[in-house]
């Protein structure tokens, strides 16, 4: 994606179950992709969530969404519908020491509010479109 947009900030969005996967896909991508994504009310702390719904070999001895979110501050964040333990301090603070901001909701985002998130232009970073 990075050589068809030549270069550009890219947008991940992952909703519903898509948001797990898209959730640790960008911690592995590398900087410039801005994340919004559904967690689902995913139960951090359950193994037969994981089991069920994001199985992963060892990912809970990696580091599940705690390592995840140390490794993806190098964009925007908007976690939304995340459970009641979802690690919301960790995941904050490891963005704030990167310098930016995770914003992390328990209720699901709109289709306004996540366009409204897309179409954001972050402070020090140069616009979308080509000129």
């Amino acid at each position: 994606m990075r050589k068809r947009t030549g270069g550009l900030p890219l947008n991940l969005v992952g909703l519903e179950a898509a948001g797990l996967w898209c959730y640790f896909a960008r911690a592995l991508a590398g900087p410039g992709i801005d994340l919004a994504a559904d967690l689902a009310q995913f139960r951090t702390e359950a193994d037969e969530e994981y089991l069920a719904r994001l199985d992963i070999p060892g990912i809970g001895r990696a580091g599940d969404f705690r390592a995840a979110g140390i490794l993806s501050t190098q964009g925007r964040l908007l976690a939304h519908n995340v459970g009641s333990d979802f690690p919301t301090d960790w995941v904050r603070r490891s963005a704030e020491f990167a310098g930016l901001a995770a914003e992390i909701r328990r209720t699901r985002a709109t289709d306004a509010e996540l366009l409204t998130w897309l179409a954001a232009e972050p402070a020090g970073r140069t616009s979308r479109r080509r000129e």
